[in-house]
């Protein structure tokens, strides 16, 4: 088909409505009523002013002075004379008796346990005679040890019945 005979055709027939159009128009006018009616609600709502007397509703005092009466001499930065009845009050030393730390601790104090003993003194050291030696010892015990986990192997497997 051209281009121009598709476009005769679109002309022709008209679109159908599809069955979730209409849902989503209705869902659309739902929503715009129940804000409608929250603008109008909210408008007609009192909200109270941050005052005051607002603010003794959620923090009240603990208490409450109606006049206090400060003397005016306390408020003064001058220093004010002595009064005459005032002492002078001066520690006196308090003279305590020493004191004797050996006379608290316990006079029959069991002494610390003796480490065990090892008896590795008396062991002599290992003898190797060269490193040479030594790796080729090792060389062999290895080589045995392996024919010897070999050999079991073979025989175990050579006893073993193929399914």
């Amino acid at each position: 088909m051209r281009p121009a005979e598709v476009m005769d055709q679109l002309e022709e027939t008209p679109a159908k409505a599809q069955p979730w159009t209409l849902w989503i128009c209705l869902a659309l006018l739902l929503s715009l009523a129940i804000h409608a009616a929250f603008v109008w609600w909210a408008r007609g709502y009192p909200v109270p002013a941050f005052s005051d007397a607002y603010y003794e509703k959620i923090v009240p005092r603990a208490f409450k002075v109606e006049r206090v009466e400060i003397d005016a001499r306390l408020l003064d930065d001058t220093p004010s004379p002595a009064l005459p009845d005032a002492r002078k009050v001066t520690p006196v030393p308090v003279d305590l008796p020493g004191e004797d730390i050996a006379a608290d601790a316990p006079a029959d104090r069991p002494a610390p346990p003796k480490p065990p003993r090892l008896q590795i003194e008396n062991e002599s050291p290992p003898k190797i005679a060269s490193p040479a030696a030594g790796s080729f010892n090792l060389e062999s015990t290895a080589a045995e040890s392996v024919e010897e986990d070999l050999d079991s192997m073979r025989k175990a497997l050579l006893a073993e019945t193929p399914p």
